[in-house]
């Protein structure tokens, strides 16, 4: 739909998981990244060359600010897509939805709820973008969910009855396994960055669960959990990336600075008040281009995912 093409340029954020390539190398795009600062804005020094398309992150709920964007160096020929993986169900300061403020805009609610799949596009009309390219809602698939997503959905279940953090205590123990065994604690999938999804069709069970959400509880809770990490940052000294939360945010989790505090004391206390699990992201690409020693690196997050 953005006419992105063999040898189009797309300007892409070096903080972004590793997946995302795999759509620019589908149709021969080249890929130019640019960089992200600390406080996960797009750094204003940089002068962004011609491009086809960008893609814009929404990290963690957070809005990215369109508003500076468009004053940039940024040609006004270049298609904004809104990445909002992590943004269902949040709107920026101005009241508008998170996905839908540029002429092309993904979310994917799996991210925000507990489905084994599930994302929609949005788009507005553009004259860069041909609407007639518009992909139609693929038929939803029936089959049996995966065994992973079943067994997850049975630990949470269980969780709520003993009053435990079995899904976490089950994510160390399998990361432990991995140190065992020589491989990344993390289960990271570097083909991802070469292999587009093998289905388009999201499960009719996501799509129940998805209807079935109350999205103001939704919102609430999650804004709840990110004030109860905050206090339980300030109290063990533990950075967080955003010290505010702004009207209209529902963060995906709580994204603080691995690394800073009391990391561990914080850490037990999350789990303790079942505020959610802790993970590392992004599964970063080696076309980042991040250094090694880059503060960026040092990215964890309280998902709030239940």
């Amino acid at each position: 739909m953005a006419n992105v093409g063999e040898g189009d340029t797309v300007l892409v954020p070096n903080l972004i998981c590793r997946d995302v390539y795999a759509a620019m190398d589908y149709v021969g795009a080249a890929t130019v990244t640019y960089p992200i600062t600390t406080s996960l804005t797009i750094d204003p020094q940089f002068q962004f060359p011609p491009a086809r398309a960008i893609i814009v992150v929404n990290y963690f709920g957070f809005a990215a600010d369109l508003d500076s964007l468009n004053a940039s160096s940024l040609s006004k020929d270049t298609v904004i897509i809104e990445d909002n993986a992590h943004g269902w169900l949040s709107r920026d300061s101005s009241g508008r939805v998170l996905g839908e403020r540029t002429p092309l805009g993904i979310t994917s609610f799996r991210k925000t709820i507990r489905t084994p799949d599930g994302a929609f596009l949005s788009w507005n009309l553009d004259s860069r973008i041909d609407v007639r390219l518009a992909p139609t809602q693929p038929a939803p698939r029936s089959h049996g969910t995966p065994w992973t997503y079943r067994l997850r959905k049975a630990v949470m279940t269980a969780e709520t009855r003993v009053q435990l953090p079995l899904l976490s205590i089950g994510q160390r123990a399998a990361r432990l396994v991995r140190r065992v065994r020589g491989r990344s604690p993390i289960d990271d999938n570097p083909q991802d960055e070469l292999l587009l999804p093998k289905t388009r069709a999201p499960h009719t069970h996501s799509l129940e669960v998805f209807n079935s959400i109350n999205q103001t509880s939704e919102i609430g809770r999650r804004r709840t959990a990110f004030l109860r990490c905050l206090d339980l940052s300030a109290k063990h000294r533990v950075s967080p990336i955003h010290m505010n939360l702004d009207f209209g945010v529902c963060p995906q989790g709580f994204p603080f600075w691995s690394g800073t505090g009391d990391e561990l004391a914080f850490s037990h206390e999350v789990l303790e008040h079942a505020l959610g699990t802790i993970v590392t992201w992004p599964s970063l690409s080696d076309r980042a281009h991040i250094s090694k020693d880059s503060e960026l690196r040092k990215i964890k997050i309280v998902n709030f995912l239940q």
